[in-house]
């Protein structure tokens, strides 16, 4: 239903940090025995199952496909105008100027580029998970096991999708007519469902041995996921079929990023796998210390990715290897980078801008509170949300001031 913006809010619990070591690369170990984990958005210091288009030459069309300029800010920012919301701000997704919104309330949320609220529509469970816009539909999975399809431009229902679990933490992704989104919970394995995205209508459901707060991605074919029970599977696009499944270290609630056939995803044991998407086979691990929760981003040849241990690391893309490590004072969530800079959110409730080729830090900017979502860069314009509820449409101060 649509509501005007609520004033309760949303509380999440802090993690610990642990001390810094020096990342390496390493071999496969035997797998730890998968546990049950609780959901993520009351853990770790990133929405889980959050797939990010990192740069308008990734090769995964499934998540937000880029329609606007990916640029943001790159002298030290000053906010445009900032929009409290009464749930903790959980993903953001763009799309023709408009900024989308999920948040822990159960709300998802249409704001204009000048910051006027357009419309807001509400669920009846969290919502931690990107709205994917595609067309005239913004899909998002609630935490009340639905799925649905909002009117991008006035937020009213145009189908929902009733599964057997919670949907809050899985970004849908639409690829050639069809969603796919993953639906789990604490106690029970997770399903992978197959949707018409003009209907709602179930075309094919994949049961896996784990729970799931990873989210699909689909290219050429192929839905990638990482699960609980802890496995990395490819499954047939078309029928849902598994093509293949790799056991690693720990539970997966990294969401994978597919770039020149390879996937790449993180565990919560801090290993950082690069897999040869056609067939499975592990290319190299990296070991970061602490989990990674965050999902990867390629560029070129290097993978950035975000850590518990509370560091962004760059990771040559071929050898496995650590070419940089910024420190943060908290978990790092899942990097972005747009016009060759690279923007991140960490629970330290900063928002950092570094340079890619060597991780020196240009700028940073304070919120309210943590950051537990990517922050999201569009026509100069950088997007962030924290645990207050506080939006932020940060850009230059040139552009501000205008």
């Amino acid at each position: 239903s649509s509501s005007s913006f609520p004033s309760c809010l949303t509380y999440l619990g802090l993690i610990a940090i642990p001390e810094y070591l020096p990342a390496r690369t390493k071999t496969i170990r035997s797998p730890a025995a998968p546990t049950a984990a609780p959901y993520p958005h009351l853990m770790m210091g990133q929405p889980y199952g959050t797939t990010m288009v990192h740069d308008v030459t990734m090769r995964n069309p499934s998540h937000r496909v880029p329609t606007v300029s990916r640029s943001g800010p790159t002298d030290d920012p000053t906010p445009a105008w900032q929009v409290a919301f009464g749930g903790s701000i959980r993903a953001i997704a763009t799309r023709d100027g408009d900024c989308y919104v999920s948040t822990g309330d159960g709300g998802v949320s249409s704001i204009a580029a000048d910051g006027t609220p357009r419309w807001r529509t509400t669920t009846d469970g969290i919502v931690a998970s990107a709205p994917a816009v595609v067309d005239d539909l913004a899909f998002v999975g609630s935490g009340d096991e639905h799925v649905y399809a909002l009117d991008a431009y006035t937020g009213s229902e145009r189908w929902r999708f009733e599964a057997d679990h919670s949907c809050a933490t899985s970004s849908p992704a639409v690829v050639g007519g069809h969603l796919y989104v993953a639906a789990g919970d604490p106690v029970a394995n997770g399903r992978v469902y197959a949707l018409d995205a003009a209907y709602g209508t179930e075309r094919w459901a994949f049961d896996t041995g784990g729970q799931l707060y990873s989210s699909p991605a689909a290219v050429d074919g192929i839905v990638f996921i990482g699960t609980c029970d802890p496995y990395v599977y490819a499954l047939d696009a078309r029928g849902g079929g598994e093509r293949w499944a790799v056991e690693t270290d720990a539970r997966m609630t990294s969401s994978p990023t597919v770039v020149d056939g390879t996937v790449y995803i993180g565990s919560a044991e801090g290993s950082l796998y690069a897999l040869d998407a056609a067939s499975g086979t592990t290319r190299w691990v990296f070991e970061a210390n602490g989990g990674i929760e965050s999902s990867p981003a390629v560029v070129g040849d290097t993978v950035y990715v975000g850590s518990n241990d509370g560091h962004v690391y760059a990771v040559d893309a071929v050898l496995g290897t650590e070419r940089w490590a910024f420190a943060a004072d908290g978990p790092v969530n899942t990097p972005v980078i747009a016009d060759g800079t690279l923007y991140v959110g960490s629970s330290d409730r900063h928002v950092y801008a570094l340079d890619p080729g060597s991780g020196a830090e240009r700028w940073s900017f304070e919120t309210s509170d943590r950051i537990i979502c990517p922050p999201v860069p569009a026509d100069g314009i950088l997007y962030v949300g924290d645990v207050d509820g506080s939006l932020y449409a940060l850009s230059d101060p040139e552009a501000a001031a205008d």
